[in-house]
């Protein structure tokens, strides 16, 4: 992931916007779509267990409770993602504009 950005903001002192943005959202990726896809099973497991018959109703509140922190969860690394991306990209537009790395 540090690579890529790196490589983005030499890119972008290049003038070659289009790469950078690309390794930007690639390092973003890279960065989030571990945590998404946890939080994804997660939920899915809760929903088996939500579907299933085999569950008390005890064990089904508790798995909707769960599920609610999941999508809070998902919410917050939603908006992280979202500020990452922003940073890294301001980053980029700044070094196209000559601004050193310091």
């Amino acid at each position: 992931m540090r690579a890529l950005i790196v490589g983005a903001n030499l890119q972008a002192a290049q003038g070659n916007l289009a790469s950078a943005l690309d390794q930007v959202d690639r390092a973003v990726s890279q960065r989030f779509q571990p945590i998404r896809e946890e939080i994804e099973i997660k939920t899915a497991n809760l929903d088996l267990i939500l579907r299933s018959p085999e569950f008390s109703r005890a064990e089904k509140n508790r798995a909707e409770k769960q599920k609610a922190i999941q999508q809070t969860n998902l919410r917050a690394v939603e908006l992280q993602e979202r500020e990452q991306d922003t940073i890294w990209k301001t980053g980029i537009e700044a070094a196209q504009g000559g601004a050193d790395s310091i």
